[in-house]
This record gives C-alpha cells, sequence and structure tokens, in this order.
C-alpha cells in the first residue's frame, strides 16, 4: 500500500515537473524574446532623444536667428524713421525754397525797385523787333559777391540798382536814340568800354580791407568796388565817418559811409532788385543741393524699404521654420514619452517574468527533490515487498515440508 501510494505520488510530482518544465522553457523564450525587444526599444528611445536634441538645438537656433533678426529690424526701423523725418525737413525747406524762389521770380518779373523808364528800355531790349534787343542788361546782375557779403556790396552799388549796361558806344548810341524817341528819362546807363581801373584811396587806416576781396572778379566790380572797403562792424564805420579817410567804407550788413562822409543806413530786402538777385541765385544753389539731398534721401529710403523687405521675407520664412520645428519637436518628445512608457512597461513585464521564472525554478528544484526522495521511497518499498514475498515463498515451503 505504502509503494503504490509512493507511485502515485512520484507519478503525480513527475507530470507536475514536466508541466512547470514547460512553462519555465516558455518562459525563458518569452525572456528571450523580452530582453530583445527591451534592446530594440532602448535602441529606439536613444534614437528618438537625439532626434529629440537635434531638433531642440534647431528650433534654438532659429529662435536667436529670429531675435537677431528683430534687433536688426528694429534698427531698421528707427533708421527708416529718421531718413523720413529728413525727407520730410527737406521736402519742407525745399517747399519753402521754391515759394520763395517764385516770390522773387515774380518781383523780379515785374522789376519791383526799378524806375518806369528803366524798366521800358529793359522790356524794349527784350523785343526781337526793337534796335536795342539783345544790348540791355542791368549792372547789378553783373556783380557776384560771396555769401554773407550780399548786403554790403547793395549798399554800395546802391545809388547804381537801376543803372543799365552796354558792351560798346555804338549800342550806347542806339540805347539813347530809343531813349528819346519814347521821351525816357528816369534812367541810368554804363557803357563797359569806357570803365577804367580806379585804384584804392588812403584805406589802411582802421581795421578795413578792400570790399573788392570778397566779389568775384569782374570788370564792373573794379569800377564800383574799387574805392570802398569793408570794416568789421557798424562801430568802424561810425569810427571812420568823423576822420579824413578817403574812399568808401561799409560794413557787412551794409551801413555806408560815401566818398563824401554821409552815413547811409539802407534798408534791406526783396525789393532791392541787387539783393534779390543775389538771393535768387542763393536760393537757387539751396534748390540744388536740397534737391540732390532729397533725391539721395529717397533712393536711401527705397534701398533700407527694400532691404526691409527682405527681413520681412527671411523673418516670415524663420518664423514658418520655427513652427515646422516645434511640431516636429512635439512629435519627437511625444515620441520619446511613448518609448519611454512601452519601456517602463516592459521592464515591470519583464520583472514580472524574473519572478515566475524564479518561482517556478523552484518549483521544479522542489520537485525534482521530492521525486528523488519518491524514487527512494519506492525502491525502498520495492525492496521490502521483494524481501516479504521471499519469506512468504519461504514460510510456505516451511509449511508443506511440516
Amino acid at each position: 500500500q505504502d509503494e503504490a501510494k509512493a507511485e502515485s505520488q512520484l507519478k503525480e510530482n513527475k507530470a507536475r515537473l514536466e508541466g512547470a518544465q514547460e512553462r519555465l522553457a516558455d518562459l525563458a523564450s518569452r525572456h528571450a524574446q523580452g530582453k530583445k525587444w527591451g534592446d530594440e526599444l532602448q535602441c529606439q528611445l536613444g534614437v528618438k532623444e537625439k532626434t529629440l536634441k537635434e531638433v531642440s538645438e534647431q528650433v534654438d537656433t532659429k529662435r536667436a536667428l529670429m531675435e537677431q533678426l528683430d534687433g536688426s529690424l528694429q534698427t531698421l526701423n528707427k533708421e527708416l524713421e529718421t531718413k523720413a523725418a529728413e525727407r520730410e525737413l527737406f521736402s519742407t525747406e525745399l517747399a519753402e525754397v521754391k515759394a520763395r524762389q517764385q516770390a522773387l521770380r515774380k518781383l523780379k518779373e515785374e522789376m519791383e525797385g526799378l524806375s518806369s523808364a528803366t524798366k521800358a528800355l529793359i522790356r524794349e531790349s527784350q523785343d526781337p523787333a526793337s534796335p536795342v534787343h539783345g544790348k540791355l542788361r542791368l549792372l547789378h546782375e553783373e556783380l557776384r559777391p560771396e555769401q554773407g557779403y550780399e548786403a554790403a556790396v547793395a549798399a554800395v552799388i546802391r545809388p547804381y540798382l537801376q543803372t543799365l549796361l552796354v558792351d560798346t558806344e555804338a549800342d550806347l548810341r542806339c540805347v539813347l536814340e530809343v531813349a528819346a524817341e519814347l521821351e525816357l528819362s528816369d534812367f541810368s546807363v554804363l557803357c563797359l568800354e569806357s570803365l577804367t581801373a580806379p585804384l584804392l584811396n588812403e584805406m589802411q587806416a582802421g581795421n578795413v580791407t578792400p570790399l573788392i576781396e570778397h566779389v568775384l572778379e569782374h570788370s564792373l566790380a573794379s569800377q564800383f568796388l574799387g574805392d570802398a572797403a569793408l570794416t568789421d562792424s557798424e562801430d568802424g564805420v561810425m569810427s571812420l565817418a568823423v576822420t579824413r579817410v578817403g574812399g568808401q567804407i561799409v560794413s557787412p550788413k551794409g551801413v555806408l559811409r560815401d566818398l563824401r562822409g554821409v552815413l547811409f543806413f539802407t534798408a534791406q530786402g526783396e525789393h532791392n532788385a541787387f539783393l534779390r538777385e543775389a538771393e535768387l541765385r542763393t536760393l537757387e544753389l539751396r534748390f540744388e543741393e536740397l534737391t540732390k539731398g532729397l533725391e539721395k534721401l529717397i533712393e536711401a529710403l527705397g534701398t533700407l524699404q527694400r532691404k526691409k523687405a527682405e527681413f520681412d521675407i527671411q523673418r516670415t520664412e524663420i518664423d514658418q521654420g520655427i513652427r515646422r520645428s516645434e511640431m516636429k519637436l512635439v512629435e519627437a518628445n511625444f515620441g520619446v514619452q511613448q518609448c519611454r512608457q512601452a519601456l517602463a512597461k516592459h521592464e515591470q513585464e519583464f520583472g514580472a517574468m524574473d519572478a515566475e521564472r524564479t518561482r517556478l525554478q523552484q518549483v521544479v528544484n522542489e520537485l525534482e527533490a521530492s521525486i528523488k526522495d519518491l524514487t527512494r521511497q519506492h525502491e525502498n518499498y520495492s525492496i521490502r515487498a521483494q524481501e516479504r514475498a521471499s519469506q512468504l515463498v519461504k514460510l510456505e515451503r516451511d509449511l508443506k515440508k511440516a
């Protein structure tokens, strides 16, 4: 009975051992596959983390480039504002100069400040049918003072602001004949052939310099300004007014002491034909300067605006690139998180699999030990059974003999 029980337990344990060994083999196969899958997940995680780092660096680089471009755009916008303000100033001054030119030209066309006789002779000179056509011009238009000395020259030539010029004696006779025909008397005329170069008088007393030094070289300059000297202030003219110094003395602002010692304080303005002509020349130069300056400003503004447009295009492209990179960054980050979660889940399952392997191995070991014990017990029981059988046979023999 004990032998049968041991044999039954032995068969049962062998069956359990076989099942445990099968489960252990299956678990070992799954464990190997799981390890391989874990290595693949780890490799994928490395690749995704590398991609995430690269995309993140791309985004940082593009953002830095965007910040740099924004700084350049800010500087460019300030420069555009400055240039626009300069253009506005130039345009305003140009409009003022143009308006002033128009006003002065209108006065010039109307011959404001000239006598009726002088106007009549000038109109005759402008008439192609007149015998004096093209033979007359105004004396004050021939003198070209340096900028800042117009008032001084205007004061000296004040008596000659309406003086007309002719080149030859024949022209002079022709003009006088026309004037007689028109019964004109309120005018003055000078023939350039009659000019002689006067010398300066005693102009060395006091702080004076020849006025002619500040006028472009012309025979008229010597004729009308050769005996005029320039002081540095009105006080210089006043102090020389009571001396016996010869010649005319004038200040930069036009206060004049003439050859007779009389002081002239003349009003300067647009009705002074000489000053009007000088201002017109100055305005023409300024108009040219302003026009060229405005053209350069407009060109510079155009260049800046084109540059700004290029910057805007670059900024748009960079912004779009940042958006695309940020989307890639989100995708890469999501992929990394998914991979990490899968790896964590796998590690958890792998840990549970290891624990199950350990448990099954322990069961197998226990079953193997139990089988060994049961096998020994079964063998012992078999030996005892054989011994008892031998004893029974012997006993039966003994009984038969008896």
